[in-house]
């Protein structure tokens, strides 16, 4: 994978066996305050217990953008784990108010279906993992850990994926702004623009403006060639 972002504390050897304390730091062996912003109960639940099952920590699980925006403007993490979704395509971007009330953060991207493109755009955005949700325990335990001791996780399953993409029908979105990548979000998910006028806080025309533009850069002619390429790069 080739990024500008510096990857050289990379770890993708999710089959390492290691024990809690190549995890924790010495400073680390304190509470943690984790939270976990994910839209899926299973997935919050499934994280958390693999999280207090390895560190002690408090967990703290949010369901919606909203709540998790709440939970980084008033309380202060070691580590925030979020559905890509979240973090992504949010109005204002999660990944950057996290950052801004506290810049020591760790933010872990969770992807349904993870891809170059996506896990680029958010370690650009300030991210420090970026993690597959069908990833095995050992692996989601080592990308926890690893971001707990301020190193940079990728999932190695994103090698194979990027070669996929790359010779997909559609360009991969990586030139979108953030503002288009919101758009064609929003109309992936089916939502009207009204919708996402109201959701992104700006005019009816200004998001059929930015629909334009996102057809046009990525050569498309119809919305399910939209939603045909949000798929293939990850999206949704």
């Amino acid at each position: 994978m080739s990024t500008s972002t510096d990857t050289s504390a990379v770890r993708t050897s999710p089959k390492v066996v290691l024990g809690l304390d190549d995890f924790i730091a010495p400073h680390q062996k304190s509470e943690a305050r984790i939270l976990i912003a994910d839209p899926s109960a299973l997935v919050r639940i499934g994280v958390a217990a693999i999280v207090r099952k390895h560190w002690p920590a408090l967990v703290v699980e949010v369901a919606t953008f909203p709540e998790a925006l709440n939970a980084v403007c008033r309380e202060t993490w070691d580590l925030v784990v979020a559905d890509v979704s979240l973090a992504q395509f949010s109005h204002p971007d999660l990944i950057a108010a996290t950052l801004e009330f506290y810049s020591d953060t760790a933010v872990l991207i969770l992807a349904n279906q993870p891809t170059y493109t996506s896990a680029k755009r958010v370690l650009r955005m300030g991210a420090k993992g970026y993690v597959s949700k069908c990833a095995d325990i050992d692996e989601i335990t080592i990308a926890v850990g690893t971001l707990l001791q301020r190193k940079r996780y990728v999932s190695p399953d994103l090698l194979p994926i990027r070669s996929l993409d790359q010779i997909g029908q559609h360009p991969l979105p990586e030139h979108l702004s953030n503002r288009e990548m919101q758009v064609m979000l929003g109309m992936a998910s089916g939502k009207t623009v009204s919708q996402i006028s109201l959701d992104l806080a700006i005019s009816i025309k200004s998001v059929s403006t930015y629909r334009a533009r996102v057809f046009s850069k990525l050569g498309l002619t119809t919305n399910l060639d939209l939603i045909r390429c949000a798929i293939q790069n990850g999206l949704i």
